[in-house]
């Protein structure tokens, strides 16, 4: 179902407009997160039940190293192709502005570019903008299907949560204690 969730978040950011009205975006955040919600952190129980007690520390850090590796290498991918992209698209609208310009303008620091821009040209710019949001969320429509897709066509098994071997606690040297404080 999360992958399900994740799609559907996805596919509605995809078609974000200017005038798409805070509510709307508002839920479709709710839906996106609510679907990685459901199953981002399953791995690390299920993980554990199927390996070894020795082998548990091991399997915990790759995971975790996974999930933030993927996260990072997403977003670099992501910011890389939204600041290309809207960079573009703005120097088709306003083609007599610079590239440095215009890449000030979409990382926020030419705060005044905006201001500066006329109420005609304004409107195309900032549809630009968000065209290019839209489209950086196939990216999140990509890994939501494979999700969905690899859900279903994995095996389904049931898992014993009882551990073959147990972990002794590590034996401390007994202290000494003593009666006068």
């Amino acid at each position: 179902m999360g992958g399900v969730f994740s799609l559907a978040g996805g596919l509605l950011f995809h078609f974000v407009k200017l005038d798409t009205p805070s509510a709307n975006i508002y839920g479709y955040s709710a839906l996106l997160g609510l679907g990685p919600g459901l199953f981002v952190q399953t791995s690390y129980p299920v993980a554990q039940l199927k390996v070894s007690i020795a082998e548990i520390p091991k399997i915990v850090s790759f995971i975790g190293y996974g999930q933030i590796t993927g996260i990072t290498l997403a977003l670099c991918v992501s910011s890389s192709a939204f600041l290309n992209i809207a960079s573009n698209r703005i120097s088709d609208i306003l083609p007599h502005l610079s590239r440095d310009v215009i890449t000030q303008a979409i990382t926020g620091t030419g705060g005044h570019f905006f201001a500066t821009l006329s109420t005609q040209d304004r409107r195309p710019v900032l549809s630009a903008i968000s065209q290019v949001i839209g489209d950086i969320y196939i990216m999140v429509i990509a890994a939501a299907g494979l999700t969905t897709i690899l859900s279903a066509i994995l095996p389904w098994e049931r898992i014993s949560t009882q551990k073959v071997q147990s972990v002794e606690p590590e034996s401390q040297p007994e202290k000494e204690t003593s009666l006068i404080a």
